[in-house]
């Protein structure tokens, strides 16, 4: 018995650890569809939602790279929750501050809060976390995808900072996934997740998501990735993400070994949360022949990469005694799967110091099972990261020439 379970467990953990790589490979076959410079002759007008806590400097370098954008229909709310009622730095038409008159200290709240203030009907809505900055041309390449009949797009975000190990490791993570289960995904035909920043949805999808039951903020609960609730949502209803290389979001990453564990048990603790939602889809894609369902659950219910590369090891180890064969096949998948993060990291463009920051991976893993270990305190804590860099996109744009 425990011999077939072995076989079982070593089979999923192969397939995990092999389905990056045969995506890759598909890949090189597939070209990207979307002319991102297209007339503007159906020009959405967008509502860019920043949703800051408590500093209202973090996102006055984010309204700045908006209010700079080579687009012209849209308008900025940002929510300043348990902010000071200060005056905001940046004065303009197309920006609105909005000071809740009660705490919110909820990603959902403050979206639904922006909503009930907006200025107009909008067409879009795209969402920002405040360290977030865009490029000139970030809304200018949604509007094409919209315009091509998405009423979804994830945009690509990049590390706006990479100074420490811990900042680089974070980026390395980051760019991996982007590729691998954003982007792939979608080339494939399918769907992309989304990163819960940077994304861009149809105005009246936006409003019958924040009113479904399962995003309802009426009790003081804490939900739990809000992001991964749209994107099973939208799934669900068999709406396709898009993602977009070329629509570029640089994303603060984290710089210190406390703010990461705090960002590592909130991640994890939201990935066990939402499995459920992955094998609702599953089943769901399965029962009704739908391919997009099917796979998207496949991909969302993908384990995170340091407890993948643990159970691999504990189960070859394990599977040695019972099984050398095994044993060995799960080997040469994991050497497979590590060749191919290096691999995805390259095509994909990387910054070839935060490819060679994946050797110092180990540190990374140490600090996530650490958080695995704190898992709890996600249930009635926010656990906000703090926002430590301040740099304008003027000045992340010259050093990246």
């Amino acid at each position: 018995m425990v011999f077939y379970l072995l076989i079982i467990f070593t089979t999923c953990l192969a397939f995990f650890l092999l389905l990056p790589f045969c995506m890759l490979l598909i890949s090189f076959l597939v070209r990207e569809k979307i002319e991102v410079n297209e007339p503007e002759d159906n020009s959405k007008d967008f509502a860019c939602v920043i949703t800051a806590f408590k500093n209202l400097e973090v996102p006055v370098q984010l309204v700045n790279s908006l209010l700079k954008q080579k687009y012209d229909k849209f308008h900025i709310y940002v929510v300043a929750d348990l902010c000071p009622e200060e005056v905001f730095p940046l004065q303009d038409e197309k920006l609105t501050i909005l000071f809740p008159s009660q705490a919110l200290k909820s990603k959902v709240k403050s979206m639904k809060y922006a909503v009930a203030y907006f200025k107009r009907a909008h067409d879009k809505v795209v969402i920002f976390d405040p360290d977030n900055l865009v490029r000139q041309d970030f809304l200018k390449i949604m509007n094409a995808y919209h315009q091509k009949g998405f009423d979804f797009v994830q945009g690509d975000r990049v590390a706006k900072n990479t100074e420490t190990t811990y900042a680089r490791l974070d980026a390395a993570g980051e760019a991996y996934h982007n590729y691998a289960d954003k982007y792939l995904p979608y080339l494939l035909g399918g769907s992309s997740p989304v990163s819960g920043s940077g994304m861009s949805i149809d105005a009246a999808m936006f409003q019958k998501l924040l009113e479904d039951p399962m995003l309802d903020t009426s009790s003081n609960k804490v939900i739990l990735g809000e992001d991964k609730i749209i994107q099973y949502l939208a799934n669900k209803w068999n709406t396709r993400i898009a993602y977009s290389r070329d629509a570029v979001i640089y994303d603060e990453k984290v710089s210190k070994r406390d703010d990461l564990q705090r960002q590592r048990i909130r991640w994890i603790n939201t990935y066990f949360e939402n499995v459920k939602l992955a094998l609702d889809l599953i089943v769901n894609g399965l029962i009704k022949f739908r391919f997009q369902k099917l796979f998207f659950g496949i991909i969302t219910i993908y384990p995170p990469l340091f407890l993948l590369v643990l159970g691999s090891i504990m189960t070859g180890m394990v599977t040695l005694f019972f099984n050398p064969v095994l044993a060995w096949i799960l080997l040469t998948c994991m050497v497979i799967f590590g060749l191919n993060m290096f691999l995805t990291l390259y095509v994909a463009k990387t910054d070839s110091k935060v490819i060679t920051a994946l050797f110092r991976a180990p540190i990374f893993i140490v600090s996530q099972v650490s958080s695995l270990l704190q898992l709890r305190k996600a249930h009635n804590d926010f656990l906000v990261t703090e926002k430590r860099v301040s740099i304008s996109l003027d000045e992340i744009e010259k050093t990246k020439k």
